[in-house]
């Protein structure tokens, strides 16, 4: 974890992005509930919803910004509130994806043509983790 200390210790100077990160982190935390409920209550729509991820270019870049701005924020937040180092290392994960689904989308929509079919085939558990990431992210926030 020493070599992410001088990242991490940049992110936590960054006092005024405090209130970002939070922000950020709960925003995410709204939309897995919402992929929940409507894994719930909307199936069909949830289902074509997921169909759409990777599948051009914009929505591919918008994912991986997304992604990088919630594993920065999860990873300056958790370091910043001392959560622990399983959250900074999930964060940076999602940094460190997000910049391959960036550099590489073509990698990134030959493995959703894998991902995508199971997700549907095992919906009701990939909105179950999605409700229970959701919450555990309003946890989280509520410090």
């Amino acid at each position: 974890m020493s070599a992410l200390e001088p990242l991490l210790d940049g992110l936590v100077s960054l006092e005024p992005f405090s209130g970002f990160y939070l922000s950020v982190l709960r925003l995410a935390a709204v939309f897995l509930m919402a992929l929940a409920l409507s894994v719930l209550i909307i199936p069909e729509q949830a289902k074509h919803f997921l169909s759409g991820y990777a599948s051009t270019l914009l929505v591919n870049s918008v994912e991986g910004v997304l992604r990088a701005l919630v594993g920065l924020s999860l990873a300056g937040y958790a370091h910043q509130q001392g959560l622990g180092a399983i959250l900074v290392l999930v964060g940076v994960f999602l940094v460190v994806s997000a910049l391959v689904i960036l550099l590489l989308p073509g990698l990134h929509k030959r493995f959703a043509r894998w991902a995508i079919p199971f997700a549907l085939r095992i919906l009701p558990l990939y909105g179950a983790g999605a409700a229970v990431l959701g919450i555990g992210l309003f946890m989280i926030t509520q410090r």
